[in-house]
């Protein structure tokens, strides 16, 4: 057997064990989109990381925060506006000013209500995880300011942009502009690049994009949480499952976010009829209400043919699986007991990224799940973090 087969099925078996216990979930509806996240009809030279608006939301005590709507460049290289958090300290700045940490957040939706930053603190009736306290609430504690994209089509109208690796990569990279032109705040103009989950490709793309993007950003490093970063592996380890599988819901979140993205792929392409007369949950529910809908049978019954090998989701899968090649030092941390992104799949990705000839500290944490991560290694970030900031040399695992 070949070892792409071989990974496939260890994938597969992997995914099996954890998500087919999943109890189920409920549906629910997204919240409503307020006012705000309606963008101006027009902008007068338009410029990225241009802020177009903000407002003060509620946050923790010793917090100030806003939400936040600014100019980033969609998939056609046109002026969106895209909406985000901006959160930073209510303290003395130090004589630097605040370094900037700019937040790639993880699944959520593709609806417009599923935006972190509608409800960051709370789960609200969109039942989206409130990224609020595992991804922003540590680094503002350790005296970073922190800024948070929606991504393009959530808050803000526009396109999904769910795994669009070039969209989301530029849309994390021009939260930090906007928050770096935000007025009134004290930033040294350092940055770090960081993500989980879905927001770890997000934050991969960015660091990729950064040198020809967004050069005038003083970006440090990128720190990656379970990265899904080998996407072709993960789409055949997928649907080489034989049994129900709430990760279906992620494909199915995928292929509505991507068929509207990429005009050449239909979904009829790689659905099922089954799968068709259901997918449009996927424009109206957050993920935790998606995911129910297609746990009941194998992905067999919702994909007549493996992404991974069909024409053009195949392409899509390789052009937004981030490349190896990163000047930027690079954090990675992965669950050990993580049946989502398996750990031997992060593997893959940072023996790739070593062999790129990238600067990589990997670290994992021994019976830690996909989101359980995030706490036990928040303090190796701001570790990481730090150093980077003390201009120490970076760490690196490659080669041990």
């Amino acid at each position: 057997m070949h070892r792409p087969a071989r990974l496939a099925l260890v994938i597969a078996a992997t995914l099996l064990i954890g998500l087919s216990a999943r109890p189920p979930a409920t549906l629910g509806q997204v919240q409503p989109i307020p006012p705000f996240y309606d963008p101006p009809p027009s902008v007068v030279n338009p410029q990225v990381g241009m802020l177009l608006a903000s407002e003060p939301v509620a946050a923790p005590p010793g917090v100030r925060a806003w939400r936040i709507m600014y100019l980033s460049k969609d998939r056609e290289d046109a002026f969106t506006a895209v909406s985000g958090l901006l959160a930073v300290p209510d303290t003395a700045a130090p004589e630097r000013g605040f370094p900037l940490v700019t937040v790639a957040h993880g699944t959520t939706g593709i609806a417009r209500g599923c935006a972190p930053s509608i409800d960051p603190l709370h789960a609200g009736g969109n039942a989206a995880t409130p990224a609020f306290f595992g991804v922003i609430e540590p680094y503002l504690g350790a005296g970073f300011a922190v800024v948070a994209t929606d991504y393009e089509g959530l808050g803000a109208p526009g396109t999904p942009a769910y795994l669009g690796g070039a969209v989301v990569g530029r849309n994390v990279l021009d939260a930090a502009r906007a928050a770096l032109g935000f007025e009134g705040l004290d930033l040294s103009g350092e940055v770090v690049i960081w993500g989980h989950s879905e927001g770890g490709q997000s934050a991969a793309f960015a660091a990729q994009l950064w040198p020809s993007y967004a050069p005038e950003l003083k970006v440090l490093g990128v720190v990656e949480a379970a990265p899904l970063a080998e996407l072709s592996l993960m789409a055949g380890g997928l649907y080489g499952l034989q049994g129900p599988t709430d990760a279906t819901g992620f494909i199915m979140i995928v292929a509505g976010s991507w068929s509207r993205a990429y005009p050449d792929a239909t979904l009829d392409s790689i659905l099922t009829p089954e799968a068709l007369a259901a997918v449009g949950v996927v424009y109206d529910q957050c993920y935790k209400e998606v995911l129910p809908v297609f746990d009941t049978m194998p992905p067999s019954a919702y994909l007549k043919s493996n992404p991974a090998q069909t024409a053009p989701w195949s392409d899509l899968l390789a052009e937004n699986t981030p490349g190896g090649e990163t000047a930027l030092p690079v954090l990675v941390v992965q669950g050990e007991a993580d049946t989502l992104i398996p750990a031997v799949v992060t593997q893959i990705y940072v023996q790739r990224l070593c062999g790129a000839g990238a600067t990589v500290d990997y670290k994992t944490y021994a019976g830690m799940d996909h989101s359980g991560v995030l706490a036990p290694a928040a303090p190796d970030v701001i570790a990481w973090m730090n150093g980077r900031l003390q201009a120490k040399a970076a760490p690196t695992t490659c080669g041990g």
